[in-house]
């Protein structure tokens, strides 16, 4: 008998490791997601926590929750945003969430592929927080249904940037379901975030703001918002 009839190939040896290893990686990503992220108000809350925690790990993830405006301003800045030109404009995180809630706080649509299906996941309204960051924080809460009943839910949390271009654009730079992260983000995440938004997308009001989104030349984060330059 030949030695390689006793000894196991080279590929059996990489295929068995591959396997072992995508097992592991499904694995990790189960145990990750199913630990609940901790919620910060603030950077400053934040900061303040991790002082007194310095080492934090993965056993440990949090998002940034923003606030919701209980005033009509985000009403008047979108009016100002459809119809102006040649204008600077100022939104906070808490004036977009109030304008997500306004007008998509209806839209509730399980996403579960075509037809109905047995198992659906029912993605809520985005949250956006802006601190003093360069990054735009977000998370989507998505709750996990069994013929109609919750059985479960998390987090789709992510954070991003605007590059400059004509017209401005959202870049995603890291995506996580709760502490599990969304390998190949920049494809994988955006994938996902778009799927989960679909009803959002497709809505009227989403259609008229992307088409004045247009007029916008140039975007610069501020503390606890954006500022847009309006050609």
């Amino acid at each position: 008998m030949s030695n390689s009839d006793k000894d196991p190939s080279i590929f059996g040896v990489i295929f068995y490791a591959v396997i072992m290893a995508l097992i592991g990686a499904l694995s990790g990503f189960v145990v990750l997601a199913s630990i609940s992220p901790e919620s910060y108000g603030s950077i400053a809350e934040y900061e303040s926590d991790l002082g007194e925690n310095p080492e934090p790990t993965l056993l440990n993830p949090y998002y940034f929750e923003g606030f919701t405006s209980v005033k009509n301003s985000w009403g008047i800045k979108r009016q100002i945003l459809l119809t102006a030109n040649e204008t600077t404009l100022e939104l906070t995180d808490a004036e977009i969430n109030a304008w997500l809630t306004e007008k998509f706080g209806y839209l509730k649509i399980p996403f579960s592929g075509e037809g109905k299906s047995k198992i659906a996941i029912v993605p809520g309204l985005p949250n956006v927080f802006i601190g003093k960051t360069e990054c735009i924080h977000f998370h989507i809460p998505l709750e996990v249904l069994i013929m109609d009943r919750k059985i479960d839910h998390f987090l789709l949390i992510g954070k991003g940037y605007f590059s400059d271009g004509d017209p401005t654009k959202f870049n995603l730079s890291s995506l996580s379901l709760n502490a599990a992260a969304i390998p190949l983000v920049e494809k994988i995440g955006a994938y996902l975030v778009d799927t989960l938004l679909e009803s959002i997308y497709q809505d009227d009001e989403f259609i008229t703001v992307k088409e004045a989104w247009g007029k916008v030349s140039s975007l610069e984060v501020i503390e606890d918002g954006i500022r847009l330059k309006i050609d």
